[in-house]
């Protein structure tokens, strides 16, 4: 591919959002993706396929906007970041909730803290997209692992082209990446690309749909 990756910019990038006073990633100032997560956790609830409770993984979980949801509707939740600046201000929401939530940092493609078979879900929080060549494989193979063989996995991960009007990034035809000075910041696979990605570490994927907005979305549920 060329580019270097370095999962490491997020914890700046989570210092940023924070003294801004941001409510999630991204410059969630007025909580529009606080409350789109809500709508989308509020959804789960109808589908006959996903689990009403157990244990659950909340990947990339940032500051605790999907977790902590998801812990008011009783799951067991745990949430991994490798940002440790997110994982502070996830604890510091979880606590000001009173919520029991077990927040560790840690890089998603090293899930060897949980043992085999062990969540009933697992949620990506928008964490596939930030994971670059290789690494991919392994976070997927990773979660395949940890996931009980009745449980649901849920993947939401941006795809398609892009055309970047912030010119600090640059979108690479060839890798699929979004450079952002030299750095191989994010993926966005096709569709079928993904789909074929997470296939093949053995999860079959349930339903899946492609949100055609602004972001482009790929929405997906997988089991094995």
């Amino acid at each position: 591919m060329g580019y270097d990756k370095n999962y490491h910019i997020h914890d700046e990038l989570y210092k940023r959002a924070k003294a801004a006073g941001d409510v999630a990633w991204g410059g969630d100032t007025d909580g529009v993706r606080f409350r789109n997560w809500k709508e989308t956790i509020t959804s789960f609830s109808l589908l006959e396929f996903f689990p009403k409770k157990g244990k659950l993984l909340d990947l990339g979980c940032g500051n605790g906007t999907v977790a902590l949801q998801m812990a008011e509707k009783g799951y067991e939740v745990t949430g991994i970041d490798i940002s440790e600046e997110a994982i502070k201000w996830a604890i510091e929401k979880s606590i000001e909730a009173k919520l029991n939530i077990k927040f560790n940092v840690g890089n998603v493609i090293d899930l060897s803290q949980y043992a085999d078979n062990y969540f009933d879900v697992i949620i990506d929080s928008n964490c596939l997209h930030c994971i670059i060549g290789d690494d991919r494989k392994k976070l997927l193979q990773e979660a395949c692992r940890v996931l009980a063989p009745s449980g649901v996995i849920y993947i939401s991960t941006q795809c398609g082209m892009r055309d970047f009007k912030n010119m600090e990034y640059v979108f690479d035809e060839e890798s699929r990446c979004m450079i952002y000075n030299g750095i191989a910041y994010r993926y966005f696979g096709r569709p079928e690309d993904v789909m074929s990605e997470i296939e093949s570490v053995g999860l079959k994927i349930i339903k899946s749909t492609v949100d055609f907005n602004e972001n482009k979305h790929l929405k997906l549920f997988a089991a094995k």
